[in-house]
């Protein structure tokens, strides 16, 4: 992991994604790179060809569903974090949530300070494991 924490944003509304840029890097004391897109496949294609380290996606992104981007990292076994974002607290959802491996759900309307703690714990999660990594060699 370089400086930066790399973080892919996925939402169907183009204005929470807008919201999101803006606010992110204002919140956190490290920098971040940030790639957003609207749709699950253009999401996973991008995941795919290039390392990143954190997800965070709405649940509900107009017919499709956000927890396959879940599974998906899983699948991929990068050690990707996610974090979920929805105003769906319903029991199913957040056991599939739960189920799919995801480290964190923030509800809508979700606080600042929320965001600002899931990526300062999913940055420590990394420069933890790179440091074992690192030390091991």
């Amino acid at each position: 992991m370089d400086d930066k924490l790399k973080l892919v944003l996925v939402d169907d509304q183009e204005d929470v994604l807008e919201t999101l840029e803006i606010k992110i890097p204002d919140l956190c004391d490290f920098e971040i790179e940030m790639f957003t897109f609207t749709n699950l496949q253009d999401a996973t294609d991008f995941i795919f060809e290039n390392p990143i380290e954190a997800v965070i996606t709405d649940i509900h992104l107009g017919e499709e569903l956000g927890i396959d981007i879940f599974e998906y990292c899983s699948y991929l076994n990068k050690g990707i974090q996610v974090i979920a974002l929805s105003g769906d607290t319903s029991k199913e959802t957040l056991e599939k949530c739960f189920n799919a491996g995801v480290e964190y759900f923030l509800n809508k309307p979700f606080q600042d300070e929320q965001i600002q703690e899931a990526l300062s714990k999913i940055r420590n999660h990394f420069q933890y494991w790179h440091k074992v990594i690192k030390s091991s060699m």
